[in-house]
């Protein structure tokens, strides 16, 4: 939640402020492509910063945005700090890449029900979630 606020109001709102401006600015019906480009533009920078920033953090402390609020990250099943590309990788883009599977986000969130207390992506990267 924490990490969809942050990217919303880096990416989003630099577009909206970009389209206000724009339109303050613009004064005829021709500007409209660049008050397109200008809020484009700001989305982009905002993007870029917020991505910078997360994968920062997440190889500095093995925590994104919403899991630094909630004092919490992630390592590896021995207790080790997680790499940069095991998080990224194991930890989303498998995840993503097998949400395409029905029921798989169902499924997946069930796992943390077990006795291990692990989801399914902890499970495939061999990863563990503690309080930092």
């Amino acid at each position: 939640m924490v990490d969809g606020l942050v990217f919303s109001v880096m990416v989003y709102g630099p577009m909206i402020l970009g389209a206000v401006l724009g339109a303050m600015l613009g004064s005829s019906a021709d500007d409209g492509g660049m008050v397109a480009l200008l809020s484009l533009g700001l989305a982009f920078v905002g993007f870029a910063i917020w991505t910078w920033m997360t994968l920062k953090q997440m190889r500095d402390t093995g925590q994104s945005l919403a899991k630094k609020y909630f004092n919490i990250k992630v390592v590896n099943g021995d207790g080790s700090p997680a790499s940069l590309g095991k998080l990224i990788w194991k930890r989303n883009v498998i995840t993503w890449v097998l949400s395409i599977i029905p029921m798989y986000g169902l499924v997946e969130v069930l796992f943390i029900f077990g006795e291990d207390r692990k989801c399914l992506h902890d499970k495939i990267a061999d990863t563990i979630v503690v309080e930092a």
